[in-house]
């Protein structure tokens, strides 16, 4: 990408001007802007929070946006909705002087294309110190797409011809991928940011935080799909090579057709070893493994040292034919 041919940049709010990059976690700010949602819903439609948050995911999911849904099917005045649901604390955002200094070195025009209202990204671009790079009148909201959200077509054209810019001399950045498809069809270089722990993972179709499902195929995108760690719903404690090689080998066997193995009872073999790196002896007792099909080794890593003795443990797996 030949970025001298690019004249504008084109920025999702939430989850792109804040999120992993500059410490600040997509969860501690929509974290409290969905709260509020689940809670307004609630009180608005009188039905128990479980109920509030299970329509507005599938709202989310279904309409692209909870607010879509709640015009649609409650006729739920939107300004009073998004007045409500973005009154939030964002006192622990502090300036982000490496962003601005990014951003200013760019010689390109900026905007903010966003599914939130103006007062919203107002909001959190001041805390950020990068509002005046901004303005108004660069971005592009929710009321600005007649609260129809993204990724319809209409809306990104509307933004288009809001500001003026052509997208084939934009580089458009998001962290749902989803939204980018509509960017990519009209010309635009499009960047997918992956941020923080929601976004990225794989979940059901009536998880709105999910990006890929058990498949990995990426959610409204066709014949794409994503295999890495970054899909694990929670990240494993230990090293990440072997939960990815599996993840790799079960959506391989997805894409071929391959069945899975029926499920069954399998024999163990488990046995503990020690290592003593200053004497180079090695313990350990093993039982008879002829029989088992999967083996466990548990290490125990004795440093002894002139001052101090460290342990450390570990364990590894693999699979045995028999």
């Amino acid at each position: 990408m030949n970025l001298k041919d690019k004249k504008y940049l084109l920025l999702d709010l939430d989850g792109v001007c804040y999120g992993k990059h500059n410490n600040y976690s997509l969860e501690k700010v929509f974290g409290q802007v969905s709260k509020r949602m689940t809670k307004f819903i609630s009180e608005r439609l009188n039905i128990n929070m479980n109920d509030a948050k299970e329509l507005q995911t599938n709202y989310f999911y279904k309409y692209n946006t909870s607010l879509n849904g709640l015009m649609i099917h409650h006729d739920i005045p939107p300004e009073e909705f998004l007045s409500y649901v973005h009154s939030i604390d964002l006192s622990f955002m502090k300036e982000d002087k490496i962003m601005r200094n990014e951003l200013v070195q760019l010689d390109m025009e900026k905007f903010i294309f966003t599914n939130g209202s103006a007062e919203h990204a107002k909001n959190i671009l001041t805390h950020l110190g990068v509002y005046d790079l901004f303005g108004r009148d660069k971005i592009f909201d929710i009321q600005d797409a007649g609260y129809v959200p993204k990724p319809e077509a209409k809306t990104f054209d509307l933004m288009v011809k809001k500001f003026g810019i052509n997208p084939n001399e934009t580089i458009y950045i998001e962290d749902i991928a989803k939204n980018l498809s509509i960017g990519h069809e009209r010309g635009c270089t499009t960047v997918w940011l992956i941020n923080d722990e929601h976004f990225g993972k794989m979940g059901s179709d009536k998880d709105p935080m999910a990006v890929v499902n058990n498949k990995g195929q990426v959610n409204g995108i066709d014949r794409l799909r994503v295999v890495d760690s970054s899909i694990f719903p929670t990240i494993t404690n230990g090293n990440l090579n072997g939960p990815t090689i599996m993840a790799a080998e079960k959506i391989s066997d997805v894409i071929l057709g391959i069945q899975p193995l029926s499920s069954g009872n399998i024999n163990v073999w488990i046995s503990f070893f020690t290592f003593e790196f200053n004497s180079g002896n090695t313990g350990g007792k093993c039982r008879n493994r002829s029989n088992c099909n999967i083996i466990v080794l548990f290490f125990e890593f004795n440093c002894l040292g002139k001052f101090n003795r460290r342990k450390t443990f570990g364990f590894c797996s693999f699979f045995t034919s028999t």
